[in-house]
């Protein structure tokens, strides 16, 4: 819960896309960022930033990253897919739902 509380909007918006989601790939990602956020000016790089700060959190409070990124091809094209650990989905929802967390 904690770790939640601590994170900023854009953030939080990736990690709710995620946790309803549970897989998407990075220019689906990229488009919803943007909607939720109100900034059509998004960009891979702030991408980039929000995920290595949820991962520098994580370790640093020694847990694994909350979610996978794999690389694939679709249509010729190689694009990233994003995916929640199984794990931290129902938790996450919850929490970002407004819940504790605990039973």
């Amino acid at each position: 819960e904690a770790f939640l509380r601590e994170r900023n909007e854009a953030q939080k918006a990736f990690l709710a896309i995620l946790a309803e989601r549970g897989e998407i790939t990075r220019t689906e990602l990229l488009e919803e960022l943007r909607s939720r956020l109100g900034r059509r000016d998004y960009s891979g790089r702030d991408l980039a930033g929000v995920v290595a700060g949820i991962n520098r959190r994580a370790a640093s409070l020694g847990k694994e990253s909350l979610f996978e990124i794999e690389r694939r091809r679709v249509g010729g094209k190689l694009d990233g897919f994003y995916r929640l650990k199984d794990r931290y989905r129902s938790l996450l929802l919850e929490l970002l739902s407004g819940g504790t967390g605990k039973p």
